[in-house]
């Protein structure tokens, strides 16, 4: 495979999932994602407990 071609398919790869991730974020049935405070610990707590038939996975981005 020449140079050309892997590089031209390793940006089509990083369109394709910056599109699937830009869909599901913006999607109109999409959750919305919420920051984590002191205030809304409650909230976020009863949120994800509200479905214990389905999968749920919590996210932690640190910008450190």
């Amino acid at each position: 495979m020449s140079r050309f071609r892997k590089k031209y398919a390793l940006w089509l790869v990083a369109v394709v999932v910056a599109v699937l991730i830009g869909r599901y974020l913006w999607s109109p049935g999409g959750i919305p994602l919420i920051t984590l405070k002191q205030d809304n610990l409650e909230l976020f707590s009863d949120a994800f407990n509200a479905s214990s038939s389905q999968a749920r996975a919590v996210l932690l981005l640190s910008p450190t």
